[in-house]
């Protein structure tokens, strides 16, 4: 059995199957997949300048950048900073999604 029908066997076996129950994004475009899908079905566009830093010496100065921080409400401060940033984004989007899917009763 080559590759593709191996693909093809799992697509017709109804053992496999995925069901997505909650999403959750933190984007340029928004802090929540709600507000992401508003914003880009809007026709909004994430990308400007660059804020975080000067990026005048760079070729390139625009970004689809997150402006703020990822609060997390639910670890003290001490905590929630030695998390680097872009890990705190995906803890952000995963308790979204987690609570989106019921699996989460509160972030705060």
């Amino acid at each position: 059995m080559n590759v593709e029908s191996a693909g093809r066997e799992r697509q017709r076996n109804p053992e496999h199957r995925v069901v997505i129950t909650g999403m959750g994004a933190l984007t340029s475009l928004g802090a929540t997949a709600h507000e992401t899908w508003h914003n880009a079905l809007a026709g909004k566009s994430g990308v400007k300048r660059v804020q975080r830093w000067d990026p005048s010496q760079l070729p390139a100065q625009i970004a689809g950048e997150i402006i703020g921080d990822a609060a997390l409400p639910w670890l003290d401060r001490t905590d929630a900073r030695s998390i680097a940033r872009f890990a705190r984004f995906a803890v952000v989007a995963s308790a979204e999604a987690l609570a989106q899917a019921g699996l989460l009763e509160h972030t705060s």
